[in-house]
């Protein structure tokens, strides 16, 4: 009787060690439930590879670097957060009126990682961002790294001297400038940049100044990204006013610019790599 007890006692261990090798087995396969971390990919890699490392809240790796850089809630102007980055804009630099004159872009990653851009309106004249359009966080190539779209506006006044000393002629633009930003940490960096919306408005000082000056102008795009291996963009320009003659040195030209480069319904690669 005891040699059965004791048989059927070394026969529940041996069952025993067999069940927990199983969750080695497990293990060593990375299946669900291993306690293996995912490979997470890079903020706006520019389609590289994926980077291991464990997963974080983005939004709370993003909150972090802000409070990191004493950035006040006010200076924030547009915050988002997606799967697997969290994107801010920040009003940086302001001018003696309070009109901001830099915006930075900060991203955080689900890694950990932070990257950051600083952006400035087109030199020359006075220029002043108005707003943030609209910021979004996309994967655009299907690899897992998320890339900003950002679309901001700015202000800028073009002013030349006129025919005597107490005279001139100023050419006030107003645009809106699509960028897509991608990059590793520390650094994002501009894929892509195009003016989506461009409008002018010249005028004489004072009401009788005999300079001649352009009419206003307007130039206007519907744009769509391709997603894809390369992704693309895709722009046409829906309104094309553009004065012939006497526009100011120094305002954007729409004909020659690199800003207004495509246009035509072509579809234009990003340069994500």
């Amino acid at each position: 009787m005891v040699d059965e007890s004791i048989k059927g006692l070394c026969a529940a261990l041996a069952i025993l060690a067999a069940c927990h090798k199983k969750p080695e087995a497990l293990v060593a396969s990375g299946s669900a439930g291993s306690g293996s971390s995912a490979p997470v990919v890079a903020v706006g890699s520019g389609g590289g590879s994926a980077v291991p490392g464990p997963s974080v809240d983005p939004g709370k790796v993003l909150d972090d670097a802000l409070a990191k850089d004493h950035v006040a809630a006010d200076a924030v102007k547009k915050r988002i957060v997606a799967p697997a980055s969290a994107w801010a804009v920040i009003a940086s630099k302001t001018n003696d009126a309070s009109e901001v004159t830099e915006l930075e872009v900060i991203a955080g990653r689900a890694d950990g990682g932070v990257a950051e851009i600083r952006l400035v309106p087109p030199t020359g004249g006075k220029g002043t961002f108005d707003g943030v359009e609209s910021l979004e966080a996309k994967d655009l190539e299907g690899d897992g790294a998320e890339e900003g779209l950002l679309v901001v506006g700015w202000t800028r006044d073009i002013r030349v001297p006129g025919s005597d000393a107490d005279s001139f002629v100023m050419t006030t633009e107003e645009a809106k400038q699509l960028y897509v930003l991608v990059g590793h940490p520390p650094a994002l960096r501009v894929a892509f940049t195009h003016i989506v919306s461009y409008k002018t408005n010249s005028e004489g000082m004072p009401e009788d100044n005999p300079t001649p000056y352009a009419g206003d102008e307007e130039v206007t795009y519907d744009w769509s990204i391709a997603p894809g291996k390369p992704a693309a963009i895709k722009l046409t320009r829906t309104k094309s006013e553009v004065a012939d003659k006497d526009r100011l040195k120094g305002v954007l030209d729409p004909a020659t610019d690199p800003l207004f480069s495509a246009g035509s319904g072509e579809t234009v690669p990003l340069g994500l790599k």
